[in-house]
């Protein structure tokens, strides 16, 4: 028996709505998980921007190391140039020249010093120069530090490492003098406030030893010193005698004889 058209029609109807609410459904899924997943995706932006960026440290600046001053106030400075961890290198300094030599400041130095009415500075070539009045000099090559002022002579070691040796040179005549052969190595000589000796280490023995040597002389073994700088202090001369630091205090030594006038123990 045919089906009359409006069974026909009412036929299709039902057949057609499961079919649409299916796919009514199936979109709705996939327009609720876009919105799930844009819904996050603006939570991670915001917490992305919101999320408080941890404070910067500001890079902390060496200390600035006085090298000489002047008793008319006059100041050399330097602050070390920053260098790789767990490296050994030598010592660079930005130097800062207060009442010196003009065009001196910023300039890379290993050591400078008021040198009679100039600055003496070694720089990292190991160029030993003189600054004054505006002209510069050299007074030695293959130069290493510390450097020891008195009046216009300025002492140091010379060479090519570890073959250092004791030398001397005058700011005023513009010449240099060696003043010891085969005591290499030599370190940290000390020049007294006349000029007229110098104190230094020596480990040619293989193991340290102090010595005094005169402009002119032969060095001379000071025997009764049983102890040798090795404190990052500079040894210095003080009331006429050679005082030092190491690792058991301060020492004070009469530069003649070698004999210990006196000497402190820090407290351990």
């Amino acid at each position: 028996m045919p089906i009359p058209p409006p069974l026909h029609a009412l036929r299709r109807a039902l057949l057609v709505l499961p079919l649409a609410f299916l796919a009514g459904a199936l979109l709705g899924c996939e327009d609720a998980a876009a919105h799930r997943a844009s819904s996050a995706a603006l939570a991670r932006s915001e917490l992305t921007s919101t999320r408080a960026e941890p404070p910067s440290v500001p890079r902390a600046e060496p200390p600035a190391i006085e090298l000489d001053r002047r008793p008319d106030g006059a100041l050399l400075a330097g602050t070390p140039l920053p260098t790789r961890p767990n490296a050994d290198p030598e010592r660079v300094l930005v130097l800062q020249a207060t009442g010196a030599e003009p065009g001196l400041a910023g300039a890379r130095v290993v050591d400078a010093r008021f040198l009679g009415s100039g600055v003496v500075t070694l720089g990292v070539d190991h160029v030993l120069r003189l600054h004054r009045q505006g002209e510069v000099t050299v007074l030695d090559t293959g130069a290493y530090e510390p450097l020891s002022v008195s009046g216009t002579l300025v002492a140091y070691v010379r060479g090519a490492p570890p073959s250092l040796e004791v030398a001397l040179a005058d700011g005023a005549t513009g010449t240099r003098t060696q003043l010891t052969e085969q005591l290499a190595p030599c370190w940290s000589p000390t020049i007294s406030p006349d000029g007229a000796a110098i104190v230094f280490i020596s480990g040619a023995s293989g193991s340290p030893r102090l010595y005094r040597v005169e402009p002119g002389g032969a060095p001379r073994l000071l025997a009764q010193v049983k102890r040798f700088p090795s404190a990052p202090v500079e040894p210095r001369f003080e009331d006429g005698l050679y005082v030092f630091d190491d690792e058991l205090g301060t020492a004070w030594v009469d530069s003649h004889t070698g004999r210990v006038v006196r000497a402190t123990e820090r407290a351990r």
